[in-house]
């Protein structure tokens, strides 16, 4: 399966400091690489990453398509100003907006009624881990996520696992943890969808990823990319990130 990098630039970059970092990135050859940018920037930056082969997307999105929800963004919207893609369930949305697994739920089944690519993350919190519940706490936020969706078949969905305990931390964990527990999500989307499915879905890891330590987790067998967060702000970084990724 071929590997695939999406950087998360959060709550960072003016249009001008997002132009310039573009500015900076080679063409890509492989079109698995994307940015997950504000919602300021998607307009600007979406015809430049278009001429780089690169897609950009949003970080999240309502879960109505429209109505009267100020300060809401829809999957229409994003559509409409060039997003590819949009991130759900980001553990700062979970943790610390509030988002719900129902609310991403909602938002999940908004993506694909809108044939929106979506990056659905799922993670478990230091008190999760240590109390030895990562994996029901997994199996939860994922089959709750997709609980709408079991008879479409999501073909643009890609999960990335991110523990919370190893996000903007020291902690990243080890290319081996991350791998069992990938192989053992892989093992529920097949549980919900088929093994077919599974095999072919994409599974990222973001938690404290950096070029130097990128390359140790593309090796495993189940980690088929990366969610780079403050890694990815630094455009020549980035390069080495995406050249890592076409290197396969």
């Amino acid at each position: 399966m071929k590997k695939h990098l999406y950087a998360n630039w959060k709550m960072y970059k003016t249009r001008s400091e997002a132009q310039c970092f573009l500015g900076e990135l080679d063409c890509v050859v492989d079109k698995s690489i994307g940015i997950g940018a504000g919602f300021t920037l998607l307009s600007d930056i979406s015809m430049h990453s278009k001429s780089l082969g690169i897609k950009i997307g949003a970080q999240t999105m309502s879960e109505h398509l429209e109505g009267a929800f100020t300060g809401e963004v829809s999957a229409k919207q994003l559509k409409d100003v060039g997003a590819d893609f949009v991130i759900l369930g980001h553990s700062e949305r979970r943790y610390l907006i509030g988002e719900t697994n129902e609310v991403i739920s909602k938002k999940v089944e908004s993506a694909i009624g809108q044939e929106m690519s979506f990056i659905l993350c799922i993670g478990e919190n230091i008190e999760q881990r240590e109390g030895g519940y990562t994996k029901s706490v997994l199996k939860k936020q994922l089959t709750t996520a997709l609980c709408g969706t079991i008879d479409k078949y999501p073909s643009s969905m890609i999960i990335a696992y991110e523990p919370v305990w190893a996000i903007g931390t020291n902690n990243s964990a080890t290319p081996h943890i991350v791998n069992d527990i990938n192989s053992y999500i892989r093992e529920e989307v097949g549980e919900l969808y088929n093994k077919e499915y599974a095999k072919q879905l994409p599974i990222l890891y973001g938690g404290s990823v950096k070029l130097d330590n990128l390359e140790s987790f593309l090796s495993q067998s189940h980690i088929d990319g990366a969610l780079v967060g403050s890694a990815s702000l630094i455009a020549k970084d980035f390069n080495k990130m995406i050249q890592m990724i076409e290197r396969g």
